[in-house]
């Protein structure tokens, strides 16, 4: 007699099992540990990932889901799927438990971001320039805090990553050069 799982239980192996390579893979707490020894930043997240050969998405996932301070993540495409006004499509969304405490999770944002209230969207698109460093977000209590943003492409996705900003001294420090000027 022939047997098959419930398309839930399949579903929930499938997870055990992603959550054990993932724990794995990033060494449990040591990733955690490793990861406070940075400066925030997409080149930590960098680094680590060579490190400890993941890739980046994986880690960025990890970076802002397990990091002590409030920190959000989103993965967007990597074109706009509206034009007037420019809107990206989000991914994921992500965030630390720091930021659950004091910010709204940026998973019940709208599934498409526009630069009003989002002002880095509008950074996505820019080929030369710096993208503004900071986006103002309001607190649970909504009070407008400003937050550091930073934007990586992969090719295949673009990266949002926020933070509270704060003084970080004795941590690590990373440049990532971009490919056109470091030839």
């Amino acid at each position: 007699m022939a047997h098959t799982l419930s398309w839930r239980t399949r579903v929930t192996f499938e997870q055990e099992a992603n959550q054990c390579g993932a724990e794995l893979m990033f060494k449990r707490e040591r990733f955690q540990t490793m990861a406070g020894d940075y400066e925030v930043g997409f080149p930590a997240i960098i680094e680590l990932a060579e490190l400890l050969g993941a890739s980046i998405h994986a880690s960025f996932r990890r970076y802002v889901e397990t990091h002590r301070q409030p920190i959000a993540g989103l993965v967007l495409a990597t074109k706009p799927c509206r034009t007037n006004p420019v809107g990206y499509r989000r991914r994921e969304a992500i965030s630390s438990h720091a930021w659950s405490e004091r910010y709204d999770g940026p998973a019940g944002w709208p599934s498409v971001l526009y630069a009003e209230p989002y002002s880095f969207v509008e950074d996505i698109g820019l080929i030369a320039g710096p993208p503004r460093p900071t986006m103002t977000y309001p607190d649970v209590n909504n009070e407008p805090t400003e937050l550091r943003v930073e934007l990586f492409s992969n090719s295949y996705d673009v990266f949002v990553l926020m933070w509270v900003p704060r003084r970080e001294r004795f941590k690590r420090k990373r440049v990532i050069v971009p490919a056109s000027l470091g030839k």
